[in-house]
Formats: structure tokens, C-alpha cells, sequence
């Protein structure tokens, strides 16, 4: 099977979202949000970093339903996310993030990077990771 997305949590807690430049299907998609699910299941909380760098443009349905995803798992978002970091390098992508938020509001903060160095620097800040505990993405 085709890979939409691929999960790396060995930075844990920061745990890295890369998105390939797959065409999404339902089953894809349904496949990335049973991923981020899965995260929930080690009972610990984390950040989640979404690498779209090489996303393709996704259909409106696909933003709908991440929209009401988000609305149906709020508790589980509050209790194990401690933050989104978007790494988005084009301003269509950008938009759609928005329009996803827009639509939904996210129940955690979220940013939007231009660059995964950024990204990841700024999430290490905010969880108060110092130089002993670098995680390598």
C-alpha cells in the first residue's frame, strides 16, 4: 500500500507527521487519522511537528473531514497534545491549514513554519527541551 504519512516518534516528545506527495484517498486519509490516534495509546503527551512540505493539494472533503475530526476528538487533542507545529513552504498549503482551523478551531495552540529548522527549534523551546535532551529529527 501507498504511504500518505509517516509517523516518527523516536523524538518523543516531539513526535514528526512527514507527508509524502501520495495522491490522498479515503483510505489514506482515514489511515493518517488512525496514526495520530495511535498516539494516544502510550499515555504520554507530546507535540505533533506535521512535515507538509510535500503534500499535495488535498480535496475540500478531506479538509471537512479533519475539520470535524478535530470537533469529535477534542478531549483526547487537549489531553495528549501539547501543540501543533505546521511546516508549510507554500502559500496554498498555508491556506488550506487555515481553512482547516477556520472551520474548526484547534483545541491546542498551533503555529505555521516555512522551514522544519525553525519548526523544530521552536518546539523544542516550547517544551523546554535544553541541549542534554536534543532530540535529532
Amino acid at each position: 500500500m501507498s504511504v500518505f504519512v509517516e509517523f516518527d516518534e523516536s523524538g518523543r516528545p516531539l513526535v514528526t507527521a512527514t507527508f509524502s506527495n501520495q495522491k490522498l484517498t479515503p483510505e489514506l486519509f482515514n489511515n493518517y487519522l488512525k496514526g495520530v490516534e495511535q498516539l494516544w495509546e502510550k499515555d504520554e503527551r507530546y507535540l505533533l511537528i506535521l512535515d507538509m512540505r510535500n503534500i499535495r493539494v488535498p480535496k475540500y472533503r478531506y479538509i471537512r473531514q479533519q475539520a470535524n475530526w478535530l470537533k469529535q476528538h477534542e478531549a483526547e487533542i487537549l489531553t495528549y497534545c501539547r501543540g501543533i507545529t505546521c511546516v508549510v513552504n507554500r502559500p496554498l498549503i498555508r491556506y488550506l491549514v487555515r481553512l482547516v482551523f477556520m472551520l474548526q478551531a484547534s483545541p491546542v495552540h498551533y503555529v505555521v513554519y516555512s522551514n522544519m529548522q525553525e519548526a523544530v527549534q521552536n518546539a523544542k523551546i516550547s517544551l523546554g527541551l535544553n541541549q542534554a535532551q536534543e532530540v535529532e529529527l
